[in-house]
């Protein structure tokens, strides 16, 4: 993996630019971050971010085979 390539993998990401990726209202995110079901997070102080990293891997994890 190219080093720029790495850099861009390891952004943060916060919970506006989740909602804008998955067309979501931001309200989502915060309950994925309460109740669990969403990707993995940072706490930082009272912020929360996410690794794009695991925002990647965890919407591998949702992907569904075609029933057809």
């Amino acid at each position: 993996m190219k080093s720029q390539e790495m850099a861009e993998t390891e952004r943060l990401l916060t919970a506006q630019d989740l909602a804008v990726r998955y067309s979501v209202p931001v309200s989502t995110i915060y309950a994925w971050n309460f109740y669990g079901g969403g990707p993995r997070l940072l706490k930082l102080g009272r912020h929360c971010r996410y690794r794009l990293d695991d925002v990647l891997a965890w919407e591998k994890t949702r992907e569904k085979a075609s029933t057809r």
